[in-house]
């Protein structure tokens, strides 16, 4: 199991406050989240990190981000990078 602590910075401009904590301020402060891209060079470091983590150890059974750290077509993207998208690499054993 890889785990990626992703992404290495969050921005404040990806929180933004909930329809609920606007409407009573005071209260919890309830938010949104908005994850960054998840761009073609932070792709090719997880795919860099998982190929490594396969050479030393000889299998990676999973790859573990945090929730929201990317959004679904960024996500699709790395799958895809990472080769297991649609079954088109057979997980070494």
């Amino acid at each position: 199991m890889l785990v990626i602590p992703y992404p290495p910075q969050v921005h404040p401009r990806s929180f933004s406050p909930t329809r609920y904590a606007a409407a009573n301020p005071g209260r919890a402060g309830y938010f949104s989240y908005t994850p960054g891209r998840l761009d073609e060079q932070e792709r090719n470091r997880i795919v860099a990190a998982a190929e490594l983590a396969e050479q030393r150890h000889g299998r990676l059974d999973a790859i573990v981000l945090p929730e929201m750290a990317a959004n679904a077509q960024d996500f699709e993207e790395l799958c895809h990078d990472l080769g297991f998208y649609r079954g088109r690499r057979t997980p070494s054993t």
